[in-house]
C-alpha cells in the first residue's frame, strides 16, 4: 500500500477530483431591464471541478446552451435566474408578536451574469432559455420554458 500522502482523494458523489489546469469558455451576460445581451466571452485557465454537481432543473431557472452553425447543441448549464426576487427578513420591520418581517428585494440596476462551459469548437449562437418545468432533457431536446435570447457570438 502506498504512504498515506499517495493515495488519491477518495471520489464522492457529484464531485470532480482536482485535475491541474483546464480550459473553459466563460460567457458573460448583461441583464438590464428584462433586455440579455451579451457583454463579452473569454477562455479561462485554472481548476474548474464541480463540488456538489449540476444544479437540479426546477422552474424560472435559466438554460443557457452553446450552439454551432447547424442549431445542433455543443454545451449547457443551468443556472439561477439573475432576475428572481430575493426574499430575506428585515430585521427593522417587525410584525406585531415581534419577529422579522419578510421583505422582498427588487432588481434596480443591470445585473451581470457569468456562465463557464466548457470550449466549444464551432460555437455560433448562445441561446437562453426561462426553464418552465423540473425534468432535465438532453442535449438534442429543447428545454420546457420560454426562450429569453439567441444571441450571435463573435467569430
Amino acid at each position: 500500500m502506498p504512504p498515506a500522502e499517495e493515495q488519491p482523494p477518495p471520489v464522492l458523489a457529484g464531485y470532480v477530483p482536482k485535475s491541474g489546469n483546464t480550459e473553459m469558455q466563460a460567457y458573460r451576460f448583461v441583464l438590464k431591464g428584462g433586455v440579455v445581451t451579451l457583454a463579452g466571452t473569454e477562455r479561462l485557465v485554472g481548476d474548474f471541478h464541480r463540488r456538489r454537481g449540476p444544479l437540479a432543473w426546477r422552474p424560472g431557472m435559466w438554460c443557457i446552451r452553446v450552439l454551432d452553425a447547424q442549431m445542433h447543441v455543443l454545451a449547457q448549464e443551468t443556472t439561477m435566474a439573475p432576475d428572481e426576487p430575493c426574499v430575506v427578513l428585515d430585521p427593522n420591520v417587525t410584525t406585531p408578536d415581534g419577529t422579522p418581517q419578510a421583505a422582498r428585494l427588487k432588481l434596480t440596476d443591470d445585473v451581470m451574469l457569468q456562465v463557464r462551459l466548457p470550449p466549444t469548437p464551432g460555437a455560433k449562437w448562445v441561446n437562453i432559455y426561462r426553464l418552465a418545468g423540473s425534468q432535465p432533457v438532453g442535449l438534442e431536446v429543447e428545454p420546457l420554458g420560454q426562450l429569453l435570447v439567441s444571441i450571435p457570438l463573435p467569430p
